[in-house]
């Protein structure tokens, strides 16, 4: 059953991960109350969330 399940559809190259994952480094956060929410910090002109870092507890 694992074959099977591994063998559906081709693998994907780089530039098509990236479209789906969206390929950039930042993800957009909801702002809370008017503030960035815990993980996120502003970036020019909205909350945003580094996708590279792990996110570690909110106070």
């Amino acid at each position: 059953m694992k074959k099977s399940i591994l063998n559906l559809g081709k693998a994907l190259n780089k530039a098509k991960q990236k479209q789906i994952n969206g390929g950039g480094r930042y993800i957009i956060c909801s702002m809370e109350m008017g503030e960035c929410p815990c993980n996120c910090f502003w970036d020019h002109s909205q909350c945003v969330m580094d996708k590279t870092v792990i996110a570690q507890p909110c106070h």
